[in-house]
């Protein structure tokens, strides 16, 4: 007893979360009502046809609605009556179909804030944790999480209006006949607590597979992630194995779920009828007559599919149940990991110095050492050393990604610990050695940052990348589709698009890391050389690198050796 009313609570709880709950239930309970006085009125229209007149007839429900008609002046007849139940009746239906129809426009809107709070809890969650979750999780998370949960909250109110509209009709056959009507209740009680006791098992599998389908989200997107070495070497087999073993599992968990899904549906329809077969055969026991089974019939026949769609809504209501909550701490672990901001903005052309900042990631090995470094503004500073020496952990620190062990960083005359990181992103454009574009058009990524640019503005920037003459080849121009991920452009272009897309920003700090390491050498110095002429101390700009000609267009040096700023040096240009 203790867990079906926990579960009833749940039921209660979750529903509470759509929009305007209350005054959908108020509907169904009108729709209830409506029901429960309308369809009891055939009885005294059906012994009016067997020669009865209103006089004739003692029934509450009929003497309640004549006294009603001669209030408002209407003659009580045949004709009237029956225009009442059968307005009564209909309203009914209408109003419960009303409550169904604006309880899916409330899913379909529940899915869509469910999915946008969660992206943009995502955001604006801390980098840490950001790094450590796999990002298959969160593909599943808002194309399979925020489904299911606007699906539950939309099944636990289908729970709470179907069973009004059951309860509506159990009340009328209690009316008619109380006696089978309680006899089919303890049936129906019994029906509704073995449906209780298997959905809890469909619950426990559906959670298993919720499991199951994010480590396959994950799996399929490495797939994704590795096409060209698989392509390369042939590593098929090993792959596909593992790809039908998870397939396999999810498919066993599925058909699981749905037989138990389906006994529950058939038991539920065995029992109704039958209920409606002993009515019949025990009709005089009970002192039926024709009026009162046809009545009955009627009442227990609506109440059939409310009470068939109690437990597939159940049924459904708890295997995604696990998923509900599955998003519902994702939600909440989301908004535990927001990123802190200080409160102190940060101004404009300020010099950012790193004081005997430390830093080691979380397996221990130091990175940084007593790390010492200037950046002035509107100069270029060029960070130079091999790969693994913390150069890429340098720009993590600057942008407030990751936070130094010790040290302090000054952007001007305020601490890391103080600064409000959002205002000083706003200022930093950032291009990466690997350029990752979004789905859709050139024209799109290009002025993702930059939503506002002109057309002017667009064109100079792709003169200056060496882009202008691939986009004229192209069959749509600046609207042709990039493709997933720019797949269908090379490296080099990608980082081309990438640098475009930055300088569209207007940005006072430019962050290159290792930005051009796709092209070549040539291509590489013709956009340097037009790049620095037309930014060189117009704008701060920090560059990563481990070429050395990259060098000659800094301002500064710093050279980098074990987490140390080994040399520091000042270039004349």
């Amino acid at each position: 007893m203790i867990h079906i009313l926990k579960h009833l609570y749940k039921i209660i709880v979750i529903a509470r979360r759509v929009p305007d709950a209350w005054l959908l239930i108020t509907l169904q309970l009108a729709s209830g009502v409506a029901g429960v006085v309308g369809l009891p009125l055939l009885i005294p229209i059906l012994k009016m046809l067997e020669g009865k007149t209103i006089g004739q007839l003692a029934d509450p429900i009929l003497n309640f609605i004549n006294k009603g008609m001669v209030l408002i002046g209407i003659e009580p007849s045949f004709h009237s009556i029956l225009a009442t139940m059968s307005f009564l009746v209909i309203g009914s239906i209408m109003l419960d179909a009303s409550v169904v129809l604006l309880g899916q426009f409330n899913q379909y809107q529940l899915y869509a804030d469910s999915s946008i709070k969660l992206l943009n809890g995502y955001l604006h969650v801390r980098w840490p944790w950001m790094v450590k979750h796999h990002s298959g999780e969160m593909n599943h998370a808002l194309y399979n999480e925020a489904a299911a949960w606007s699906e539950t909250v939309f099944q636990s109110l289908r729970l709470i209006a179907t069973t009004i509209q059951a309860v509506s009709y159990l009340i009328v056959a209690l009316y008619v006949s109380w006696k089978g009507s309680f006899a089919a209740a303890i049936v129906l009680a019994v029906l509704i607590t073995s449906n209780l006791l298997l959905s809890q098992r469909i619950k426990t599998i559906s959670s298993q597979k919720n499991t199951k389908q994010k480590e396959f989200a994950e799996f399929v997107q490495t797939i994704q992630q590795n096409r060209k070495f698989l392509k390369s070497s042939m590593l098929y087999q090993a792959i596909k194995n593992r790809y039908n073993g998870m397939v396999e599992m999810l498919v066993r968990q599925a058909r699981g779920m749905a037989w138990r899904t389906q006994i529950q549906r058939a038991w539920a329809q065995s029992c109704i009828f039958l209920i409606l077969v002993s009515l019949l055969v025990f009709h005089k026991s009970l002192h039926l007559g024709y009026a009162e089974l046809i009545v009955l019939f009627a009442a227990f026949t609506r109440m059939l599919p409310q009470i068939t769609a109690i437990s597939a809504d159940y049924a459904a209501f708890a295997s995604k149940i696990p998923v509900y909550e599955a998003l519902e701490e994702r939600t909440d672990q989301l908004e535990a990991e927001k990123e802190v901001y200080g409160s102190e903005k940060y101004i404009s052309d300020s010099v950012i110095r790193f004081e005997h900042v430390n830093f080691s990631y979380s397996n221990g090995r130091q990175i940084l050492l007593d790390l010492n470094l200037e950046i002035p503004p509107n100069k270029t500073v060029a960070i130079i050393g091999v790969s693994g020496e913390g150069k890429s952990t340098i720009l993590d620190l600057l942008l407030g990604l990751w936070q130094p062990e010790s040290g302090t960083i000054r952007y001007g005359m305020v601490s890391h610990k103080a600064l409000d990181y959002k205002s000083f992103r706003s200022k930093v454009a950032y291009v990466s050695q690997e350029t990752t574009l979004f789905s859709g058009t050139f024209r799109e990524n290009l002025l993702v940052g930059s939503p506002d640019g002109g057309e002017e503005h667009l064109n100079q920037v792709l003169d200056v990348v060496q882009l202008s003459d691939m986009v004229q080849k192209l069959p749509d121009g600046l609207e042709t589709l990039v493709g997933e991920n720019g797949i269908r452009m090379s490296v080099g272009q990608r980082q081309r698009v990438g640098l475009a897309r930055s300088l569209l920003m207007q940005p006072e700090i430019l962050i290159l890391d290792e930005a051009t390491s796709a092209l070549d050498l040539k291509t590489e110095g013709e956009i340097l050389d037009v790049l620095f002429n037309r930014l060189h101390h117009k704008m701060t700009i920090l560059i990563v690198t481990h070429r050395a000609s990259t060098v000659k267009y800094a301002d500064y040096v710093y050279v980098l050796e074990d987490g140390r700023v080994m040399q520091r040096a000042e270039v004349k240009v």
